[in-house]
């Protein structure tokens, strides 16, 4: 089944998959809803993707187009995942405990803003040059025809750069909401720009999933400033908040208004494509059991393939990608530039069987579980200890839809940010902010 024949399926008895849908996430909340603080928790949006994810697998099996074989794996593999969860994850009570308790105030926390402030400048004009750099050497991403060629033809320099890119992206718009929220007017007119720009190199990188990035990364800034940011909540509560709401809507029509020629029905039906495509590659693996044809991975190309692809150690065909893989096979080619999310039960029953599928739905949900209560312990962490927390939190929360990025994380962009992140602690070291100046 390649994509055309996936969305054929879904406009065959949508009223079905709707249902089915409505039914899955019904249970999804009523299982977990101690665990959702309100409306700003990042897991609710965790438990949305999985309820589509689901409700494409059901809807599948309901029109036939698979064996029995793999809605068994994929029950009891979600089933560990999320039953671990469960039952070792820590609900409302725990996170609103901690939250009653003592905290430093703004005016406390705003003192180390010196040092703070130049690290996010650092991280910011980063960003921001290497995104120039990528539309002076590559061209712009929305206007291509896979966003995906800027890292497929590019060399070792872009692909180190890159990988930078993402590690700071989420670090420094997290810092960002801080600085908007906590300091003086210099410093929050610089995080103004940056956070201007983030959303202009959003839409021009042709990815829906800007989208998502910069909600979550406001989810989890509210998340764990929620007793010093009341006024900010009820802000983002309010009215007032409709035309931010309304902008980011609009930038992502527009991302899709242009990759669809500028027709309107076109971009009505993407949208609607776009929240069942969390499932899209069950379609794509399940019927004609294309999962079968996978190429095998041992252990170590598995955990380290990525890290010697990243340094070009390795050829392409070593490490083509889950993704990849899959699309050529569902559509009979062998130079496809995109692909679906290598989610967590299509690797692990590739990869190492359907026994294999189970020890790392086990895995995967304990790790998961561990920085989920992790996060919720962090409320009265320090900024920077926050920080550290938000990044390995972010990257972890993603084990259930893309393990093998989770893996890249945990290795090579660990390994660069390490070593970044020494040379630039111990520089500044050395700088001691002058009062009254921009930093």
């Amino acid at each position: 089944m390649n994509l055309g024949e996936f969305f054929y399926c879904l406009s065959y008895k949508p009223q079905i998959y709707i249902l089915i849908f409505s039914i899955t996430f019904s249970i999804y909340i009523i299982l977990f809803h101690k665990k959702c603080y309100h409306l700003f928790d990042p897991l609710l949006y965790i438990l949305l993707g999985s309820a589509f994810a689901t409700s494409t697998v059901i809807y599948l099996f309901y029109l036939k187009k698979y064996d029995a074989i793999y809605l068994q794996n994929y029950i009891i593999t979600i089933l560990i995942y999320y039953g671990i969860f469960f039952i070792y994850g820590k609900n409302i009570s725990a996170y609103n405990k901690l939250k009653k308790q003592t905290v430093k105030s703004p005016q406390v926390m705003v003192q180390i803003s010196g040092k703070f402030f130049l690290v996010f400048v650092f991280l910011a004009l980063f960003n921001i040059f290497y995104h120039l750099f990528v539309y002076a050497y590559f061209g712009i991403p929305l206007l291509m025809n896979s966003r995906l060629e800027v890292n497929m033809t590019g060399g070792i320099f872009n692909a180190l750069l890159s990988r930078f890119s993402i590690l700071f992206s989420t670090i420094s718009l997290y810092m960002c909401f801080y600085i908007l929220n906590y300091c003086h007017c210099k410093r929050r007119f610089f995080a103004k720009i940056y956070f201007i720009l983030v959303i202009l190199f959003g839409v021009l990188s042709g990815s829906k999933g800007f989208l998502i990035i910069i909600f979550l990364n406001f989810s989890y800034f509210v998340y764990l400033n929620q007793k010093k940011l009341q006024k900010l909540v009820n802000f983002f509560c309010s009215k007032r908040m409709v035309p931010l709401i309304v902008l980011i809507i609009i930038s992502g029509l527009f991302i899709i208004f242009i990759q669809s020629h500028g027709n309107l029905i076109d971009v009505i039906v993407k949208l609607l494509q776009r929240f069942a495509a969390n499932g899209d590659g069950y379609a794509y693996a399940y019927p004609n059991d294309n999962i079968e044809k996978i190429t095998k991975l041992n252990l170590f190309d598995f955990l380290f393939g990525d890290f010697f692809q990243t340094f070009r150690l390795s050829s392409k065909e070593r490490g083509i990608g889950f993704g990849f893989e899959l699309m050529n096979i569902a559509n009979h080619v062998s130079n496809s530039v995109s692909g679906p999310n290598p989610r967590m039960n299509l690797v692990g029953y590739a990869y190492f069987g359907f026994l294999g599928s189970i020890l790392l739905a086990f895995i995967t949900g304990m790790i998961f579980t561990y920085f989920r209560n992790l996060l919720i312990a962090s409320v009265n962490f320090p900024i920077e200890k926050q920080i550290a927390v938000l990044y390995f939190y972010s990257v972890f929360a993603s084990l259930e839809t893309d393990v093998p990025s989770v893996i890249k994380s945990c290795t090579t962009d660990m390994l660069l940010s390490a070593f970044l992140m020494f040379f630039l602690l111990l520089f500044i070291i050395w700088i001691k902010p002058r009062k009254n100046s921009l930093i």
